[in-house]
């Protein structure tokens, strides 16, 4: 397995897959591998984690002096969980309702990357598809629209 050290190619790579919408595509490719038996490392994973915990989904309230969160990151979250339950009458009504949903991922995805076979293969499918889905719903918010773009709505 190629070396993840800092200043190495590999290193590079990974910071240039960094954005949230690869990080989460890549931790579900790792998750089908895993359940495919055709485990090969859950580096994605553990940077996903990660990426989310320093994005203020902890489950342990506001991370940001100013008490915000990361609003890229919550906005796919909360469509990311909302994809997840089909039955609208049973999705989270509030934002921290949502938030804590997603910080019991983040934290079964911090125990895959540690060890992989201490979750149930369904905990792992359901997962993956948490990953599939914040992966969809973060790439429609991490471009946002230029405003100097004429046809933008808002463009002067």
């Amino acid at each position: 397995m190629p070396s993840t050290q800092p200043g190495g190619i590999e290193e590079e790579l990974w910071e240039m897959e960094s954005d949230l919408p690869s990080l989460a595509n890549q931790a579900a490719l790792e998750l089908d591998n895993q359940l495919l038996r055709r485990g090969t490392g859950f580096e994605a994973v553990k940077r996903l984690a990660t990426r989310l915990t320093s994005d203020g989904i902890t489950g342990q309230g506001p991370i940001y002096p100013t008490g915000g969160y990361d609003p890229i990151t919550i906005g796919a979250v909360s469509r990311a969980i909302d994809e997840l339950i089909p039955n609208a009458a049973k999705r989270p009504e509030k934002l921290s309702e949502a938030l804590e949903l997603a910080a019991e991922k983040t934290k079964r995805l911090t125990q895959v990357a540690k060890d992989p076979n201490s979750v149930r293969p369904q905990d792992l499918e359901e997962l993956r598809q948490y990953c599939l889905a914040l992966s969809e719903s973060a790439s429609q918010s991490e471009w946002p629209p230029d405003e100097n773009d004429p046809r933008h709505r808002f463009g002067r």
